[in-house]
């Protein structure tokens, strides 16, 4: 069976400092990450902590910190107040990378310690911002950017000082000999998106590298922050991430207004807060008060039983983060076993059973079974011709996983070409879920791929099935681009189709790289069978 396990990020800290801006000592210190869903450390004189990547806001030193301090009632929600400015950047769209959003940070601690700001930079880009891909962050010294700002492309022959640097030299000589530029130089165009100042000077080589005209040094207060991305949502989630560690505890956020909108743009989810459904969801009773209580404590503003998120809570959703929160503010170790008052004889559950029966029969024609992700390359839905049935998903993780399947042969034909090594006969078989239309399904797939596999083997396999669980059935001329003209077929049962098979075309083999015939077929579980 294939299984991920959740990618934890680890940071790294001084514990003195921590201590310090946490006003109180390390061995107290060190609990709170455990409560706040992570995990946390002294490890040859560091504080280290892991955190899933659902709490980015604590990737950084400044959000930690305060998430700590919020633990401990030693400060509560402060709002991030948006400062009125006169910054302009006129964005130019490039092609490549069309979205910039823009804050500047005044008075910031972060400068006290930079490879912290750094470090949480880099993180923010390899998660959020998909190694760089999505998202990309430059961070300057305000003090040496002159407004207004233009983003747009440049041609090659256009000279830049990168960052560390003294010497101007061509972006082409750049793109050739600089080892950042060697490492994303592939998400950028023949001419490359750049940040240009008022005197037309390169600021910024989004998403390579900076320039050492605005390069930040040690204790420096005042921050000019760009993100730039393929994605306006995600590269305006950034955006509130990075101000809400660096306006953390004395910054001034300033707007910026780019082409006529002024970012940030800063919004709060919110809750009415609903015993009953804490109630539901916990098994067991918390008053109001301790409710409240324990969201202050994750950093929220209650007002008239209504909890708002901080800004900076990206991870907030739905009312089961909020609920997720009151019981972390609460305590897991606080919530109290219980016995429920009632007894009952447990019994199979109807689509289990059927699954069960489905794969007992599976193995007995001599399948394997497989298991694959529900997500999936959403090009395969295009190329076999299940374009209208799919859902995509707004920030997939990686385009290898970017809409959830609509059917489930698109994952039997994965499988396959991952297994082109191996030796044929490949006869493999999967149960899952499919969501097609805005429907969900549990599904039964089958395939059979070898130099003699045929529409009359797989055909063979879906009678044997049908007649082995006793259901009464039609099939008929299935017509679809994904098979041989005439050599496919629809099941139906009580008239209404809930599955087809037949043999792959040839054309369709050869555009994916399968040397083998390949015959593949499907039917609805819930829906069909049952």
């Amino acid at each position: 069976m294939n299984t991920i396990a959740p990618i934890m990020v680890l940071v790294r800290f001084n514990p003195a400092y921590l201590e310090e801006i946490v006003d109180s000592k390390i061995e107290e210190i060190i609990e709170i990450p455990w409560k706040l869903g992570g995990e946390a450390r002294l490890e040859n004189g560091e504080f280290i902590a892991e955190f899933n990547p659902d709490r980015p806001d604590l990737y950084s030193f400044w959000g930690l910190s305060r998430a700590i301090r919020l633990y401990m009632n030693k400060e509560s929600y402060r709002e991030t107040k948006v400062l009125n400015s006169s910054y302009y950047l006129e964005n130019k769209n490039p092609k490549n990378r069309p979205y910039i959003v823009s804050a500047v940070v005044k008075n910031s601690e972060a400068g006290k310690n930079l490879q912290y700001l750094i470090d949480f930079q880099e993180k923010l880009h390899s998660t959020l911002g998909r190694n760089r891909r999505i998202a990309a962050i430059g961070i300057h010294d305000l003090n040496m950017v002159k407004f207004p700002l233009t983003y747009t492309e440049v041609p090659r022959n256009y000279e830049f000082t990168p960052l560390g640097e003294t010497q101007a030299i061509s972006l082409k000589e750049f793109m050739q000999t600089n080892d950042k530029a060697k490492e994303y130089g592939n998400l950028v165009g023949e001419n490359i998106t750049a940040i240009l100042d008022i005197e037309g000077n390169i600021i910024s080589l989004p998403p390579i590298l900076n320039s050492n005209i605005t390069a930040l040094k040690d204790g420096v207060k005042d921050f000019f922050i760009d993100v730039t991305g393929t994605d306006l949502s995600t590269v305006q989630k950034v955006l509130n991430l990075l101000i809400g560690s660096l306006s953390y505890p004395t910054g001034e956020v300033y707007e910026v207004n780019v082409s006529g909108i002024k970012y940030p743009i800063l919004t709060k989810e919110s809750w009415k807060i609903d015993e009953k459904k804490v109630k539901e969801i916990s098994g067991m009773e918390i008053p109001y008060e301790e409710i409240e209580r324990s969201l202050l404590k994750m950093g929220y503003e209650v007002k008239n039983k209504i909890a708002y998120a901080p800004e900076y809570r990206i991870d907030i959703f739905g009312e089961i983060d909020f609920i997720e929160d009151v019981l972390k503010g609460y305590g897991y170790e606080n919530l109290k076993e219980s016995k429920e008052d009632f007894t009952t004889i447990g019994k199979g559950h109807e689509l289990r059973d059927i699954q069960y029966k489905l794969r007992e029969l599976m193995v007995g024609y001599g399948y394997v079974e497989t298991s694959n992700f529900a997500l999936i390359n959403g090009s395969y839905n295009r190329i076999f011709g299940f374009s209208n049935e799919y859902i995509k998903i707004l920030n997939p993780v990686t385009l290898e996983q970017d809409v959830i399947r609509p059917r489930i042969s698109i994952s039997l034909i994965q499988s396959l070409l991952n297994n082109t090594r191996n030796p044929y006969p490949q006869r493999i078989f999967e149960i899952g879920t499919v969501l097609r239309n805005g429907i969900q399904y549990e599904s039964l797939g089958i395939a059979s791929c070898h130099r003699q596999a045929s529409f009359s083997e797989i055909k063979g396999i879906f009678i044997g099935l049908l007649e082995d669980l006793g259901l009464e059935y039609e099939m008929d001329k299935f017509e679809h681009e994904l098979f041989i003209d005439g050599r496919a077929a629809k099941i139906l049962i009580k008239g209404k189709q809930v599955g087809f098979f037949g043999e792959v075309h040839p054309k369709i083999l050869k555009q994916i790289g399968l040397k083998m015939p390949l015959a593949i077929g499907e039917i609805d579980i819930t829906g069909g069978i049952l």
